[in-house]
């Protein structure tokens, strides 16, 4: 259980770290000519990022022994269901009206923009090494 723990915190603080300090470059804003609505998007992916990592501690904590967390998850209706509703609540608080007050509302075509980045990236890292 220590060594679940201790991964998934090691592994949250490296994912939000390299965001925090090289999103804009990654995206693409770090040339744009509007810095504050950079530094919006830049906080609303490392919002985003953020509870993702939650969530799948959710998973990782629901059965920290196993190997494969995910065995059985769609038996237990009442974990679905919390699950499901966080991200529905996720998707409304940053996606269709950017409630969080640092953090612009995405769009579909930003999410895209941002999938073919990454994307791209990791697949140009891949081949590099």
């Amino acid at each position: 259980m220590w060594r679940n723990l201790l991964i998934q915190a090691l592994h949250q603080v490296a994912v939000l770290l390299v965001l925090n300090f090289s999103s804009l470059t990654i995206l693409g804003l770090k040339d744009d000519g509007d810095k504050a609505h950079a530094y919006k998007v830049k906080n609303s992916l490392i919002f985003n990022a953020f509870v993702m990592c939650q969530k799948f501690n959710e998973f990782n904590a629901r059965k920290p022994e196993e190997i494969n967390c995910f065995r059985g998850v769609t038996k237990n209706y009442l974990f679905m269901g919390i699950v499901g509703f966080t991200l529905i609540l996720q998707y409304n608080s940053i996606g269709s009206c950017g409630l969080y007050p640092l953090a612009s509302a995405l769009s579909a075509g930003l999410l895209r923009s941002w999938g073919s980045r990454l994307q791209f990236r990791r697949l140009r890292f891949r081949h590099s090494s």
